[in-house]
């Protein structure tokens, strides 16, 4: 028997984790949901394990020079912090975004920035079939705020963990996480513990498994 080459065996787990890929945000966030399902919704709590509320505002935009696609409370300009937020977009150029000093969001991220008065911006997805996921999940601040940032399911905080300065990071994985139909995985983001949303944006990006 041959033994199998090493790039082949990087290929092969490469399309084996495709094959059983249940979502990746960064993915399916783009989809309309008026022209196709998703498992995915956004929106944002007033407290932590408070109740969700979905974004009503859909739109595209510019950010900075980019285009994004956003989700937000007020459908108020993205840059206008007295209204922006909170919000969830996804980058949809091909080159970063260079904002203010130390700002910088890789094309094809999904940013979240919460409110002015504490709320979380929230992505929710709910479990399409009763199974056991792997988890993987990264939060990091794309500017120079502080951050608390958490990985919840149905309401129950699963994890937790504070970003503070410039791209700070912070990595969740979950190997035989239980989830079933009905039931939902939330990540949010809070306003940290300096209870001020300036300069809080962070990227999320989320792959979940079978």
């Amino acid at each position: 028997m041959r033994p199998i080459l090493p790039w082949c065996a990087a290929v092969c787990a490469i399309f084996a984790f495709a094959a059983t890929t249940a979502t990746d945000l960064e993915r399916e966030f783009s989809i309309d949901p008026a022209k196709g399902p998703s498992n995915w919704t956004f929106g944002w709590k007033d407290e932590l394990q408070g109740s969700f509320l979905q974004f009503p505002h859909r739109f595209p935009s510019e950010f900075w020079g980019a285009s994004v696609i956003v989700h937000s409370r007020t459908g108020g300009p993205v840059t206008e912090s007295s209204t922006c937020c909170p919000l969830i977009l996804k980058h949809v150029g091909d080159r970063p975004v260079l904002g203010a000093p130390g700002f910088r969001l890789a094309a094809g991220s999904v940013m979240l920035h919460p409110g002015p008065k504490g709320e979380y911006s929230v992505a929710r997805w709910a479990c399409p079939a009763a199974s056991h996921y792997t988890l993987e999940a990264s939060f990091a601040t794309v500017g120079y705020g502080s951050t608390d940032v958490h990985v919840g399911k149905n309401n129950h905080i699963l994890a937790s963990a504070s970003l503070n300065g410039i791209r700070t990071r912070h990595d969740f994985y979950f190997s035989r996480l239980e989830c079933h139909h009905g039931e939902s995985l939330e990540f949010s983001v809070g306003y940290g513990d300096n209870r001020n949303f300036t300069g809080d944006s962070t990227s999320l990006s989320v792959r979940i498994a079978k």
